[in-house]
This record gives C-alpha cells, sequence and structure tokens, in this order.
C-alpha cells in the first residue's frame, strides 16, 4: 500500500483557489452533514447528479458535496498535495477552469457508463475535479518528487521518494482495475475518475505551459527539503530559473552563485541584466547591489539612472560605502546625462557628510555643483549644505 503525503514541488505563486476550494468544501460539509457524520439524504438526492437529475447545476453542486468525513478529508488531502503546484504554474483562472472542467468530464463518463444502467443512483465528490488536477500534474510535473509511505503487512514499511508519474499511475491503475471489477457497483465513481484525470491532462495541453524535465525535478526536491536558495548549486539555480523566468528570487540567487563560482555565463547576466529594473523596485536591495556591484566592472552594462535608484535604496539600508561605489559608477558611465552627474554628486556629497563626516569630500562635490549647474534646485541645496561644511573641511575626516 502506497501512500503519498508531501509533494516535493513549492508552488510558484500563492494558491490562492486551492485553498478556497478546501475550505469552501469544507464549510459546505459542515452545513449539508448530519451532525457531521454523513450527508443528509435530502441533499444527497435534490443536489447530487444522477440519471434522474442529470444537469449543468447538478454537475456543479455535486462537486461540492461529500458523504463522509472520510471522503472530504481524503479529496482535501490531494486536492492540498497537488493543487498548489498545479495552480502555482497555470495560475488561478486556468487552474479554476481546468478543475471545473475535469469535474463535469468525470461526472459525464460516469453518467454514460454507471448513471444510465442506474439511474437513481446520486454520485456526489470532488473526486472527478481533483483528478482533473492530478492528470494536470502528471503533464507538467511528471519528475517531481512526491514523499511516500509505503506498507505490507506489519513489518515491511518505510517511506521514499516516489515521482509523480508513479503516483499518478498507481492510482489512475487501482481506478480502471477496480471499474472493470466492480462495475460501480463499490460505491466509488472510478470512471469520473478516469474521466476527470483524462480531462484534466488534456486540458492542460491545450493550455501549453512549461514542463518541468528531470533536472528541474530534483532541485526542486532539494529546495522543498532545505528551504534555502543558498543551498542549490548554480545548475539547479539555473534549472529551476528556466522554468521560473519570472521568479526574481530565484535569479538573484543564481547571480550570487554564479559570482561565488567566479563564472557568469552569458544567459545568467543577460536575465539579470532584462530583470534588474523590477529588482531595483521591488526586491531586496542590499543582496541586488551586491550582483550589480560585481558587474558595473564592465562599464556601461547598466544604465546609469538604475544604479542611482538602487544606491538610493542601499543608502536608506545604511550601506554607505556601497551607495557611493554605485553613484561614482553612474557617474563615470560615458552615456549618464547632466542630471544624472548632479544627481551623483549630490547623493556622494550628502553621504560623504552625513554617514562619515568626510566634509572636504562633501564640500568639493557641492562645489561643483554650484559652479557647474548653478540655476538648478540641487545648487540652492548645494549652498546652503557649503555654509555648514566648509568650515569643517579642514577637520579629520573619514573615508
Amino acid at each position: 500500500m502506497f501512500l503519498p503525503y508531501r509533494s516535493k514541488n513549492p508552488p510558484e505563486s500563492l494558491p490562492v483557489a486551492t485553498c478556497a476550494l478546501i475550505a469552501v468544501n469544507t464549510i459546505i460539509y459542515i452545513f449539508t452533514s448530519d451532525h457531521g457524520v454523513h450527508i443528509k439524504l435530502d441533499i444527497l438526492h435534490k443536489w447530487g447528479v444522477s440519471g434522474e437529475n442529470f444537469s449543468p447545476l447538478t454537475m456543479l453542486t455535486s462537486m461540492f458535496l461529500h458523504a463522509d468525513p472520510l471522503h472530504l478529508i481524503g479529496n482535501m488531502f490531494f486536492l492540498y498535495l497537488l493543487g498548489f503546484a498545479v495552480e502555482g504554474r497555470l495560475g488561478t483562472v486556468k487552474f479554476l477552469l481546468l478543475y471545473f472542467l475535469a469535474g463535469a468530464a468525470g461526472d459525464a463518463l460516469h453518467h454514460l457508463i454507471i448513471g444510465i444502467n442506474h439511474p437513481a443512483q446520486p454520485s456526489i465528490g470532488a473526486s472527478g475535479a481533483i483528478m482533473g488536477v492530478m492528470g494536470a500534474a502528471l503533464w507538467m510535473f511528471p519528475y517531481a518528487k512526491v514523499a511516500t509511505a509505503y506498507w505490507f503487512g506489519w513489518y515491511w514499511r518505510g517511506l521514499f521518494d516516489c515521482p509523480m508519474w508513479g503516483i499518478c499511475l498507481y492510482f489512475l491503475g487501482f481506478d480502471a482495475l477496480e471499474a472493470m471489477l466492480f462495475k460501480g457497483l463499490d460505491g466509488v465513481g472510478h470512471f469520473a475518475h478516469l474521466g476527470g484525470a483524462a480531462a484534466g491532462f488534456l486540458i492542460c495541453m491545450v493550455f501549453r505551459p512549461k514542463r518541468d524535465g528531470v533536472y528541474v525535478a530534483e532541485a526542486k526536491a532539494t529546495l522543498a527539503d532545505t528551504k534555502d536558495y543558498s543551498t542549490l548549486t548554480r545548475r539547479e539555480l539555473e534549472q529551476i530559473h528556466s522554468v521560473q523566468p519570472t521568479n526574481d528570487l530565484v535569479l538573484l540567487h543564481w547571480m550570487q552563485r554564479s559570482i561565488r563560482d567566479f563564472k557568469v555565463e552569458p544567459q545568467c547576466q543577460t536575465a539579470f541584466l532584462n530583470a534588474l529594473p523590477r529588482m531595483v523596485r521591488e526586491a531586496e536591495p542590499l543582496p541586488v547591489a551586491t550582483c550589480v556591484a560585481y558587474l558595473i566592472q564592465t562599464p556601461g552594462l547598466i544604465r546609469p539612472a538604475a544604479l542611482i535608484e538602487l544606491a538610493g535604496r542601499v543608502e536608506k539600508a545604511r550601506e554607505a560605502g556601497l551607495a557611493i561605489r554605485l553613484c561614482e559608477a553612474a557617474y563615470a558611465d560615458p552615456k549618464a546625462t547632466e542630471l544624472e552627474h548632479e544627481a551623483c554628486l549630490f547623493r556622494v556629497a550628502m553621504i560623504s557628510e552625513s554617514y562619515y563626516q568626510n566634509y572636504g569630500r562633501a564640500t568639493e562635490c557641492y562645489r561643483q555643483i554650484v559652479q557647474r549647474w548653478p540655476m538648478s534646485p540641487m545648487a540652492d541645496q548645494a549652498r546652503a549644505r557649503l555654509k555648514v561644511c566648509e568650515p569643517r573641511a579642514g577637520a579629520p575626516a573619514g573615508p
């Protein structure tokens, strides 16, 4: 017997819909069950889907009904196990579309094979839709590691990492076998499971999201175990970036690891430079700035405006020396405009004065501003600061 209990496939975005579906199914069960023991019979026959009550409405409502606590817990557990990664890759809208279409496909197949011969027998549960999520997981993450418990009797038991394709084939194989053996008489919607899984797989093929290869799956499994990007190798980070190109955290760690390994490859540098404007605005400034400090050794790679903006954020993080280095690099860029030159001089002057009490350097920068751009607003501020710095310029200075 096998039981998967943890997917080593971290979601790429917040799985809002998956969490909402788990909550809604649980709440509905509380209100439709008889003291939490089993579903109320009138609810079952009115809102469950059957040959006598087959409609788009009951196909939808039946997905939110469960027979008993074990039915609910089993379904919600597998929705959690698979849904986080699937929604993270597809996005919320496509995930919900796949979920409900797969659930409808499962109900339709169950009705065509079982419902016609047993029209009074209602069918309920989210398992068709959840098996659709499994089908999508099989298409997108076939090699993803799933922590799995196994046991055969009392003595042979343990834990191992099973690939996603193994988990999917295990459950789908049992559904196919039991569907042939019991022909729907065991009270389990095996054909709904198979129909939902097939629909989820095909719908995912239509959506054409990125698929993870073996190396990506292994890198994600390492990340799931360690919860730390810094433990990943340069190649593992590169693999994850290939399927998560908008994940700035992965890209930033890839760049940091490449710098530490003294091997910044062109594809890493290009990806980092393309994402830099966004990271300057949104990411933690110090990790970004340490990578930028490496790249400014090659003049002209980074626009002066981006260096100045990043320097301002770094200064607020109280890394004054690094902020000055960034301003100096922006000032030295041949493409820097006069406005950018002025902004660089003013920031260097303010940092020299405020952080290091280096009034000599501050005075020099303020004087350049007044001489070169006498009519600018910064020149007015520079004159005011000169009145403070010039009398102190002869005092011992810091860095």
